[in-house]
């Protein structure tokens, strides 16, 4: 149970909120913004920039709110954020109504109104991340969990609440009660947000640390005042321990650490890699409209959902498999999946029945929790890093978690646009067959690596024996 004030409780109500309307504001385009970049005489590539350029953008924008945080602080970023999100995503109705051969326009207003919406989008995460972490440091890990699993809920309800919008009243009505409803919560949000306690609390990490600078400086004027007038002479400003910088190096540099990156960034972009093309392949191949792709949509994620926390409670004990191992299992059973999804042109087969196919979706929704959650055990893990006892472990952990965003917005933009290039020259078996490929690369990395690991514990184990 969280230990807080009423108004700490309300503060962390709308991240969570703002959390998830966000996420749907990304997510809800997926199922039927194919058909409309079909109708403008666009491809699977054109999708997939549009879809991708929000969380790609999303690495470069998180940095500069941050700066913008030291002006301004982060409450009023996320409620600036939350509202660039509501007005980008009501205005992407719009290009419906774009004739149909003015297709430069269309594909102009579509990245302009999207890159626009990354804005937002990049400012509430900042923002609810920096926010919930401050109002609970004690139970930061617990907070940043529950932000994640409020995140994973908006991805899924995204297609599955246009779906029913879009059957209401067609590709405008998603975007227009969607985004009405997030510049609601973005006016509720500038009305009720209880104001800040403390400028610390407002201010990112350096703008913080020279607020305490700033004050630590003034203790010391103090001091040295009363020692001149004969004060006490024993008062002092420091700390009885003193942390050291982080050491970014060291972090950079694991071979886990970086393992760990590297199977995040390629999980969340198999993770969206039927964002752009699912829908067309299914309507042109087994004439499935938008709201029933849009619920196949949502059985992938929902099982996703279902099996990651259940990953997360035995990733990491004594009696589950080394988290190298797990991704080994989850990257071999993903690279079978992926071939017969296509199937792989190799195989001669021309075309799977429906029910295979959302087998094979299944499958990769489940074991792309064997990827997730142990390649975040791996990143998150810092008593591997051996670091050193004056090491301050919450700037540790911040960097490490600037780390994971990053890699994992640039995997999931990264998905995104290649899938939609890939198909559109290759075709939807290939597209599938290639992620297959990359399945088998990382095998063969994340092998490499644990087999240095057992040959070093061996060589250890092995001195440590002779000196015995």
């Amino acid at each position: 149970m969280l230990q807080a004030t009423t108004k700490d409780k309300i503060s962390l109500a709308f991240c969570l909120l703002g959390q998830f309307l966000n996420c749907i504001a990304i997510s809800i385009p997926s199922p039927f913004l194919p058909r409309e970049v079909e109708l403008h005489g666009l491809g699977s590539l054109t999708t997939g920039v549009m879809l991708g350029v929000v969380p790609f953008l999303q690495c470069f924008f998180n940095f500069m709110w941050n700066k913008i945080a030291a002006t301004i602080g982060m409450r009023n970023v996320l409620k600036t954020g939350t509202m660039i999100t509501g007005v980008m995503t009501t205005l992407f109705a719009f290009i419906q109504f774009i004739p149909y051969d003015s297709t430069l326009l269309f594909a102009v207003a579509g990245f302009g109104v999207r890159l626009l919406l990354a804005v937002g989008t990049s400012a509430v995460f900042t923002a609810t991340l920096a926010l919930a972490t401050t109002i609970f440091p004690e139970q930061s890990v617990w907070v940043l969990s529950l932000i994640g699993a409020v995140g994973g809920v908006g991805m899924v309800c995204g297609p599955a609440v246009g779906s029913g919008l879009f059957m209401a009243g067609g590709f405008w009505l998603v975007f227009v009660a969607c985004g009405g409803a997030i510049i609601l919560v973005s006016i509720a949000t500038c009305i009720w947000f209880p104001k800040q306690n403390n400028v610390a609390e407002c201010l990112p990490v350096d703008a913080a640390a020279d607020v305490a600078a700033d004050v630590k400086a003034n203790v010391k004027a103090d001091v040295a005042a009363d020692v001149a007038a004969g004060g006490p002479a024993d008062v002092t400003c420091e700390p009885s321990t003193s942390k050291l910088p982080v050491p970014y190096k060291r972090i950079v540099l694991d071979l886990r650490t970086l393992v760990g990156l590297s199977v995040g960034l390629f999980s969340s972009s198999c993770w969206v890699s039927i964002d752009p093309i699912l829908e067309p392949e299914l309507r042109n191949g087994y004439n499935l409209t938008e709201d029933r792709t849009a619920l196949v949509f949502l059985l992938v994620s929902g099982l996703f959902i279902i099996s990651a926390p259940i990953a997360g409670k035995l990733v990491g004990k004594s009696y589950c498999l080394d988290s190298l191992l797990l991704i080994l299992i989850g990257l071999g059973i993903s690279a079978t999946s992926f071939l017969f999804i296509g199937p792989c042109p190799l195989f001669g087969i021309h075309k799977l029945q429906l029910w295979t196919i959302l087998v094979c979706l299944s499958i990769l929704g489940l074991t792309n929790c064997l990827l997730f959650v142990p390649a975040q055990n791996l990143v998150f893990n810092i008593e591997k890093l051996n670091l050193p006892d004056s090491a301050d472990e919450t700037l540790v952990r911040g960097f490490l978690s600037a780390c994971w965003n990053t890699a994992y917005a640039f995997g999931t933009g990264l998905g995104m646009i290649y899938s939609g290039a890939v198909a559109k020259y290759t075709g939807w078996a290939w597209t599938m067959t290639s992620y297959a490929g990359g399945c088998v690369l990382l095998i063969l990395i994340v092998l490499i690596v644990k087999i240095r690991e057992v040959i070093l514990l061996r060589k250890t184990s092995y001195i440590m024996n002779t000196q015995m």
